[in-house]
């Protein structure tokens, strides 16, 4: 595998070479040409390859942050009369169908054969970065809720505090 990535290291001084002798001899700027954008796109498709793995490790981060309900009672109200299942229900829909649409994304990628993947690299790159970043905001979204579901957990042990 070393030989592999050592070759893919090795193209773009090759090509950057292939550019100037291009320049000497124009007859050669049709093929450096080509092989500039197969370079090109294959480096994009490796990318690729990279943010499904950053894609799959956001997407931990996200449901990582739910493990803060562990120690939240499941009929804990809110001073707003929300409990934290309410707070969170729809945001979780919305994660379960984002979840699965970015899977079914994921498994169609997967299943493209090589040339394909190299073809379609830069359209793949824009899908992968919306979900790295959706991911990336439902966790800050599942923060937020968490955070001012417990925060008026502690107003109300305050307040009680403050009676007695």
């Amino acid at each position: 595998m070393d030989g592999v990535n050592g070759l893919v290291e090795s193209l773009p001084p090759l090509v950057r070479a292939l550019d100037a002798v291009a320049q000497i001899h124009p007859f050669l700027a049709l093929a450096v040409g080509a092989f500039k954008v197969v370079v090109e796109l294959e480096a994009k498709r490796r990318d690729n390859d990279k943010k499904i793995n950053l894609l799959f490790l956001e997407m931990r981060n996200m449901m990582a942050a739910l493990l803060q309900l562990q120690g939240v009672r499941t009929n804990h109200v809110g001073r707003d009369g929300l409990s934290i299942g309410a707070r969170l229900d729809d945001l979780i829909k919305k994660t379960a169908k984002d979840i699965k649409e970015c899977a079914n994304a994921c498994d169609t990628y997967s299943r493209k054969r090589l040339l394909v993947k190299v073809l379609k690299a830069p359209s793949w790159d824009g899908t992968l970065k919306e979900y790295i970043q959706l991911f990336s905001d439902r966790k800050g979204e599942f923060n937020f809720a968490i955070s001012i579901h417990t925060g008026l957990g502690v107003d109300r042990a305050n307040d009680k505090l403050d009676t007695l």
